[in-house]
């Protein structure tokens, strides 16, 4: 890796860093520990941020948060990226079909990396809907990450299966070589499936989206409590929908 050439801007921006959806608000001390680094260095780091508008501290608690600042950078990329805009009404077809969530996700340094959704009308879930975009996941235990690890080139796999791995659920799978067993059958079948693997009670479906030479362009998936795996004839028919999206998305990516 070639060494990062001004220092102190690449401390701050590891502050940033910091902040995801598990730690949404953080301590001077928090970060100082995640980082290894001293606490009035974070300290200024952190009143710096504050005074441009990127974090805020919450008075009740002295901890501080992503700011609004930040926010105006998603839209801006969002747009550039158009995602949402080239996808969304084959992702809603797919909702409404079958009444799930989907989501259009890329592969981002061993993570899987959610950029778009779209939710059913007709909302009879029994827990609450919430945007997860711009949110990361891990790879061997969702369909979407699944499926693109059966496209990553090999040596981007190898690094892939060297992450560690930890058990969200009792159906989670962290042994290397089952992973790799169920890579080659996802690769053969062409989609992926999550029984519950990362979270209680949600079964998800994903496919991978190819380029016009075949290569991993990203992954879309859908999502509900309700999803019957229970018969082939099930899942085969899910897997037909989920494949016709991925083609009509391709389809678009290649024009």
């Amino acid at each position: 890796m070639e060494e990062t050439k001004v220092k102190s801007l690449a401390k701050a921006l590891k502050v940033l860093e910091c902040f995801n959806s598990k730690n949404p608000e953080l301590g001077i001390t928090q970060i100082s520990k995640m980082l290894n680094m001293g606490k009035s260095s974070v300290s200024n780091i952190v009143s710096t941020y504050e005074q441009l508008g990127y974090l805020e501290q919450n008075p009740e608690t002295g901890r501080y948060s992503l700011d609004l600042k930040l926010l105006e950078f998603s839209y801006i990329i969002n747009e550039r990226l158009g995602y949402q805009r080239l996808f969304h009404d084959v992702m809603q077809d797919v909702s409404k079909q079958l009444n799930v969530i989907t989501y259009f996700a890329k592969y981002r340094n061993g993570e899987v990396f959610y950029l778009c959704n779209s939710y059913p009308q007709a909302k009879a879930y029994d827990y609450p809907y919430r945007s997860i975009i711009g949110e990361t996941a891990a790879m061997y235990c969702t369909s979407l990450g699944k499926a693109m690890m059966a496209h990553l080139p090999a040596d981007e796999l190898e690094r892939v299966l060297r992450q560690d791995r930890i058990a969200y659920t009792e159906y989670t799978i962290t042994d290397e070589a089952v992973i790799r067993e169920e890579i080659s059958t996802v690769r053969r079948q062409g989609y992926a499936l999550d029984r519950e693997e990362h979270e209680y009670g949600l079964r998800c479906m994903g496919v991978p989206i190819l380029t016009g030479s075949n290569t991993l362009y990203g992954a879309l998936s859908m999502s509900s409590p309700n999803l019957d795996f229970s018969t082939d004839e099930a899942v085969q028919e899910y897997a037909r929908i989920m494949k016709e999206a991925a083609l009509a998305l391709r389809e678009r990516i290649v024009k």
